[in-house]
Formats: C-alpha cells, sequence, structure tokens
C-alpha cells in the first residue's frame, strides 16, 4: 500500500467589524491510500503570544520535506519580522506534531522594518532562499529583502530595490520566484502604469542582480501592470487588471519570454467575452446581472510545465459588495439620526 502525508496551512486570521480578535495559523494533515477516500484532519494551530491580530494574515507557507519548515509572518506591531518554525523536535502531543519557534528574522540595520512597512505582506521561496518583501517602505518605493539558509538558520543576505525607484511605486507587492530567477512588480511606476523587474543569480553565488525590466508595448497610465505574476523556466504571465484595449478596464495578461538573458513581449492575452459584457451588449444575459461590466480579468495567474496559462477573474462591484455597501450606508445613517 502506498501512503502518502499530505499538509495543508490555513490562514487563522479572523475580525469582527473593526476588532480583530485574534491571529493565528491552522495546520491540518492528511494520511490518505490509493484506494481510500482523502480526509483532513486537524494537526495543530500555530500561533504567538506577542503577534497581535495580524499574525497569519500575510502568506504563510511550508517548504522542505521530511523535517519541514514552517515560515509566517505579520506586520501589526512596532516590531513586524518573519518567524521560521520546525516540526522536528521529535515531540507529539495527542498524536500530533509540534512546531516550535526556531528564528525571527528581519533585516539587519539599517533596513529594520516599521510597522507600516507591509514588511511580509508578500513572501517567496525555494529550496534555501527566502524573499520578504515590504512595498509600503519609504513612502511606498518599496523594497525586497534576500534570507539564505537551512532547516533551522537563516541570515540576511541582501536588499533589493530599483534604481530609479520613486515614491508610490509598490516594489514587491507581488513576487515570483524560481530557480535563480526572481520576478518583481512595481504596478505603481509612472502614474501606475506598472513595470516587472528580473533579477538573476548567477550559480552558486546568494547575490542578486538586475537582468530585465519589462514593460508592455501599450503601457498606459493607470493600467496596474503587474497585479499579479507567475514565472516558469523562461516564460513570465503579468497580468494588468485595468488595462484593455475598449477603455473598459477589463484587464488583460501578457506573456514575456526571455532568450539568452533578453526578455521581449510575445502576446498579449484578453478575454473577449468580458470586453463584450463591459460595452453592455446584454443579449442572452441577465439584465439584473450587476456585476456585467466590472469584471476583470488577472486578480490570479498561475503557469505550469506544459505552458498553460490560467488566468482568474473578478468582480469589482459584486452583489455581495453592494449588500454589504448598503449594510454600512444604513449603519451610518442609524449612527447619525441617534447623534
Amino acid at each position: 500500500m502506498i501512503i502518502i502525508y499530505h499538509l495543508l496551512l490555513l490562514s487563522g486570521y479572523l475580525s469582527f467589524s473593526l476588532l480583530h480578535l485574534f491571529g493565528g495559523l491552522l495546520l491540518f494533515s492528511r494520511l490518505s491510500s490509493v484506494d481510500a477516500i482523502y480526509q483532513w484532519s486537524f494537526q495543530s494551530r500555530v500561533s504567538l503570544p506577542s503577534a497581535g491580530s495580524t499574525y497569519g494574515a500575510t502568506p504563510s507557507f511550508i517548504v522542505g520535506r521530511g523535517f519541514q519548515t514552517l515560515i509566517t509572518g505579520y506586520d501589526g506591531t512596532s516590531d513586524p519580522g518573519i518567524f521560521v518554525h520546525t516540526n522536528d523536535d521529535g515531540y507529539v502531543s495527542n498524536y500530533q506534531n509540534v512546531w516550535s519557534l526556531q528564528a525571527k528574522l528581519v533585516p539587519l540595520s539599517p533596513y529594520a522594518p516599521k510597522q507600516s512597512d507591509g514588511f511580509g505582506t508578500w513572501m517567496v521561496a525555494d529550496n534555501q532562499t527566502l524573499i520578504v518583501s515590504s512595498p509600503y517602505a519609504g513612502d511606498r518605493k518599496g523594497f525586497a529583502f534576500i534570507f539564505n539558509g537551512t532547516h533551522r538558520h537563516w541570515s540576511f543576505v541582501q536588499r533589493l530595490q530599483a534604481i530609479e525607484v520613486e515614491n508610490g511605486d509598490l516594489f514587491g507587492e507581488r513576487m515570483f520566484l524560481q530557480g535563480n530567477t526572481l520576478a518583481v512588480a512595481a504596478k505603481g511606476t509612472e502614474s501606475n502604469s506598472g513595470v516587472v523587474y528580473i533579477f538573476q543569480r548567477v550559480g552558486t553565488s546568494v547575490f542578486w542582480s538586475r537582468q530585465s525590466k519589462l514593460i508592455p508595448r501599450d503601457k498606459a497610465s493607470n493600467q496596474y501592470f503587474g497585479t499579479e505574476l507567475a514565472l516558469y523556466g523562461t516564460t513570465v504571465v503579468i497580468s494588468a487588471k485595468n488595462n484593455d484595449f475598449s477603455g473598459s478596464q477589463t484587464g488583460s495578461a501578457y506573456v514575456f519570454a526571455s532568450s539568452s538573458g533578453l526578455w521581449s513581449q510575445q502576446q498579449k492575452l484578453i478575454a473577449l467575452e468580458m470586453q463584450e459584457y463591459s460595452a453592455g451588449e446584454l443579449e442572452d444575459l441577465d439584465e439584473l446581472d450587476l456585476t456585467i461590466g466590472s469584471r476583470f480579468l488577472g486578480p490570479t495567474c498561475t503557469i505550469n510545465s506544459n505552458l498553460s496559462i490560467i488566468m482568474g477573474v473578478q468582480n469589482r462591484n459584486s452583489l455581495i459588495n453592494r449588500k454589504y455597501y448598503s449594510i454600512l450606508s444604513l449603519f451610518f445613517s442609524i449612527i447619525f439620526l441617534l447623534v
């Protein structure tokens, strides 16, 4: 019988109205066989007493096999940081692995993050490299910090930023790492037109250097090129949530490829049916669908080994959001009348 162990990590970041109750991470494990129905069971909750409510709000992940390393982070206090937990101590409680905190990672002075920097807003890891962004640091210029390490021991190596960085660039709000190639989005550059930077690491070096700057051919203000991105090999796909050729902001995605280290745009991806919706062509559509005209392409994107690209679609003003705003408006109206 083939036995496979799986681990699922969920954010336990909960909130009620404006009061955040607590933060944490919930881990579930799955023990399955080829012939069995998959069943998940709760394994443990990971939390830090001093972390506050935003612990678990950042995208945590697990790296390694066998003895695993859990990377978590938060930016909700005056002392933000990234935390390394491991489950290799051999301690088991109630038949569940117990995770232990091994280290807190922060850049060395003078790069120590502040509460408003967004340190840990986005993190990526590959093998022994961990990259953490602070997109709101330095008047929202943004930086990315490189850590290298092993199972338990990690050290700060380098800070990345764009040479031509300006206030509001949001460098590092989205990143993608694969092997020795790192793509970093800066969607706020040049009046929110956006760019993506490609960094490269040569051989066994731990230091990164900039290789290219990607800009779409039909660059335009407020298109937010770099909303999301995904990288595989020498191909990267980058979404721009406000871009399209009809002016209706239904979004698009761009495919760039590298040949001998030179990156160039290969194609622009659009969803034609969303172009029709936004243009008001409601034939054969539900006239009561309030999301028509508010969909955009590219809140998420994925590219796999077959170079198949999967793009997400999101509603800017969904029915749920409209109900929420109505309730919120009613709430403030009642408060106004009481006052």
